[in-house]
């Protein structure tokens, strides 16, 4: 029973994740850039309604029950440096090669690591390397610095399994940005990790 309850909440939490180059001490010149400014979107968690969970599939594998709510939905301005350094096509932590911005402020806008553990700066991707899809797309000789809302959600999952009396909680969180018309997403996943049941009953009827 348990290997249905982790895999019906995999199947819910599958999205890709992205890995980001390492880069040097350096590269990180435009953490002083950030602007202290933060913008909470409508669906802010703020508001109790953010709060609330939703029964995102009813019907999972072993007769689990699944829900999810939005915990923090902040959009926040900030100034990337822009350059060959931060702006690239690699092939590092994904199976093909794909365009990546490292984005500083993620270390602390975030609540996941958003980089390549013990190394490098945190970063978002545009997707895979082809036409319309390059560092010449974004980069700019003569603007090196980009103007950019990044925003942050992060979402928790809950499933239940009534009938066995257990409960498997996990977070996901999901980062999107629009660079120069070009956008941008990156997506980290914690553990799942068992809770108690009675708890989580009560949680999702709130």
């Amino acid at each position: 029973m348990r290997s249905n309850l982790v895999l019906s909440l995999v199947a819910l939490l599958s999205l890709p994740i992205v890995a980001c180059a390492p880069a040097s001490d350096s590269e990180r010149t435009g953490e002083e850039a950030v602007t202290s400014a933060t913008t909470a979107n409508t669906a802010d968690a703020s508001t109790s309604a953010a709060r609330t969970f939703s029964s995102s599939d009813a019907g999972t594998p072993g007769g689990t029950e699944a829900f999810s709510r939005v915990l923090r939905d902040v959009t926040t301005p900030v100034v990337l440096t822009l350059d060959d350094k931060t702006v690239f096509c690699t092939d590092r932590g994904y199976g093909w090669t794909v365009l990546k911005v490292s984005v500083p402020d993620l270390d602390w806008l975030g609540h996941f690591d958003h980089r390549v553990e013990g190394e490098g700066l945190p970063c978002i991707t545009a997707g895979q390397c082809g036409a319309g899809v390059q560092p010449s797309s974004v980069l700019d000789a003569k603007n090196p610095r980009a103007n950019v809302s990044v925003r942050v959600v992060l979402t928790e999952h809950v499933v239940l399994d009534r009938a066995q009396k257990t409960c498997w909680r996990s977070l996901t969180e999901h980062v999107t940005a629009e660079i120069r018309g070009q956008s941008f997403s990156h997506h980290r996943s914690g553990d799942i990790e068992p809770s108690d049941f009675d708890t989580c009953d009560a949680l999702v009827k709130l």
